[in-house]
This record gives C-alpha cells, sequence and structure tokens, in this order.
C-alpha cells in the first residue's frame, strides 16, 4: 500500500481550497503523515505597486499590514485542522513555481489542491494553477473541487469527489 508522509495543501482561502484542507486532512490522520499548509503570496512592492491611489511611501506598510493578514489567516486555519502535526508556511512568488518548489523541498509524497472548476475554455486561454502544478510536479496531485450539493459532505463523500492528476 501507498503510504504517506508529507502531504502539500496550498490554500488561497477559496471554499474549493478549504475543502481540499478537510480531504488531506482526512487522509493525514488516517496515514499518521505531516500536512504542510502553504500560501503563496504574490512578491511584495510589485503587486501594489500598479493599484491606483497607492503612493511609494505607504507600499512596504500596505504590504506588512498584508503580511500580517495573511499570517491571521494561516494561523486560523492551522485552528481548524483535526491534527497536531500541521506546519503553516507562506511564500512569496509565482503560485505554480513556488507551489512546486515547496513540494520538492519538503519531499512531499501529495499534493492536494482545491480547484475552482473553470470552464475548460477559459482553463485553455488563462491555464490554471491547478492545471501547471498536476502537470510538472514529480509527486502525484489531488484536485478537490466542492461538490455541487450544499448538503455537508463527510470526509468519505469528499474522497469521491477528488480526481488524481
Amino acid at each position: 500500500m501507498f503510504h504517506l508522509h508529507t502531504i502539500l495543501i496550498p490554500t488561497d482561502f477559496s471554499e474549493s481550497s478549504h475543502f481540499a484542507m478537510e480531504t488531506a486532512c482526512a487522509m493525514a490522520r488516517d496515514q499518521g503523515a505531516h500536512v504542510v499548509l502553504l500560501h503563496v503570496a504574490p512578491q511584495s512592492p510589485a503587486i501594489i505597486r500598479d493599484v491606483p491611489g497607492f503612493k511609494e511611501e505607504h507600499i512596504h506598510d500596505d504590504f506588512k499590514a498584508y503580511r500580517q493578514d495573511i499570517d491571521a489567516r494561516m494561523s486560523r486555519l492551522r485552528e481548524e485542522v483535526p491534527l497536531a502535526n500541521v506546519e503553516t508556511l507562506v511564500v512569496e512568488g509565482d503560485v505554480a513555481g513556488s507551489i512546486l518548489r515547496v513540494a520538492e523541498r519538503k519531499a512531499c509524497d501529495v499534493i492536494i489542491m482545491g480547484t475552482h472548476g473553470k470552464s475548460r475554455m477559459l482553463q485553455l486561454m488563462m491555464g490554471s494553477v491547478a492545471a501547471e502544478v498536476s502537470r510538472k510536479a514529480n509527486c502525484p496531485v489531488l484536485t478537490v473541487r466542492v461538490p455541487a450539493t450544499t448538503a455537508p459532505v463527510s470526509a468519505r463523500e469528499a474522497a469521491v469527489a477528488c480526481t488524481i492528476a
């Protein structure tokens, strides 16, 4: 049987990412695996410099506040995770590239990530982080989509909603 030691869960704090986290944590609990909960933030001044109304002298203060908000959100997510062996990590950079680098550096056995279910045409035109990670990862990638139902979903039902890339 395939045994998981380290599971990478990238999050953008969306509903699909949260659902992927719940699915991954159920698997980690069953396997006794270590979980790396990752958020990729855009690189500091570049994201803010292009926003109308921002002044250069405020960029660093605004980005510091943004990072504090992200750190607080990661802490709250960490508290929701029902197992003890979870590491939170925030890195800056290109989202797909950063996910792939962290997966390599942490020797992850699987990446479990949410997908937003964009139309095929939109994915072809713009690409998708999940698609790029699935194509380039050196480990299996499990993409999780939130089921269309609004009823509560058990971890077992969540596993059925997953696809392995």
